[in-house]
């Protein structure tokens, strides 16, 4: 097998386009190998990977309005946009909003060892999935 030496990525490839089709926070659940090959790439605790996640969600709001999901949670757009404090009428057409929710701290990584170089990713967020990393 023919590749290029790691340490990759990962996460990258594991969420590139997941935010065309969905929005909201994400579960990733992986195995130990996966999260140490992560924390040699450079990410040293899961915040950084939640951080990456939720700038890597970020479209122009003329992309955003073309989907069904944020007329409810605009308010039929009349509501205020969180990262800016606007109406979501008053920005502008390239003003970047993020899909992967108003903050980072949705996202959640799971790792356990499945016994396989396995990844699965999951739709989370509030009231379907919580970390545990404050209850230690």
């Amino acid at each position: 097998m023919k590749g290029v030496v790691g340490p990759h990525n990962y996460i990258e490839f594991l969420i590139k386009g997941i935010f065309v089709s969905r929005e909201g926070a994400i579960t990733i659940v992986m195995p130990p190998q996966i999260a140490q090959d992560m924390y040699d790439y450079g990410y040293k605790s899961k915040s950084d990977i939640y951080e990456y996640i939720w700038k890597k969600s970020f479209e122009p709001i003329r992309d955003y309005r073309m989907r069904g999901t944020p007329d409810e949670s605009t308010n039929g757009w009349m509501g205020i946009e969180r990262t800016s404090g606007k109406h979501w009428k008053e920005l502008s057409d390239d003003y970047m909003v993020p899909t992967n929710g108003a903050s980072p701290d949705g996202n959640c990584i799971i790792v356990c060892d499945g016994m396989e170089t396995c990844t699965e990713r999951f739709g989370g967020g509030h009231g379907a999935a919580y970390s545990i990393d404050a209850w230690r």
